[in-house]
């Protein structure tokens, strides 16, 4: 029997025919976001030039539960704001979706920001556009 929290991948940082096995990371948030860790190098894996992959995602192949069994990315990859450098940062699009459409934010940078600067971020985007 297979194991579906981990795949035998070529592993892109250490050129290795290995294991890579689904990890979680928590975010300020309180949400989560996933990755495929090389068991040989202990680093994450990218995908399609991707390294996050988000719950929603996860969450059509996966059970609540199962998700919540995945290992926890160690604290010493634990991403930092941009801003102010709290641990746990967060995905941001500079060019929100919303307001680019998908395909123009995708070609615009991104960056990793704490919950209460993205909050910011956000309240301050929006405050301006419904002027």
């Amino acid at each position: 029997m297979s194991d579906p929290f981990s795949q035998i991948r070529r592993c892109a940082n250490c050129n290795a025919n290995t294991q890579m096995i689904l990890h979680r990371r928590q975010m300020t948030s309180g949400g989560f976001h996933y990755c495929w860790m090389c068991k040989r190098c202990n680093r994450m894996h990218k995908q399609n030039g991707r390294t996050w992959i988000s719950a929603f995602i996860i969450g059509q192949f996966f059970t609540p539960g199962e998700m919540a069994a995945f290992p926890l990315i160690p604290s010493s990859m634990v991403l930092h704001c941009v801003k102010c450098g709290k641990p746990g940062a967060e995905f941001h699009h500079w060019a929100p979706k919303a307001i680019f459409g998908k395909d123009e934010a995708e070609q615009w940078p991104t960056d990793y920001l704490c919950k209460d600067c993205h909050e910011f971020w956000h309240d301050t985007i929006n405050s301006h556009r419904s002027k």
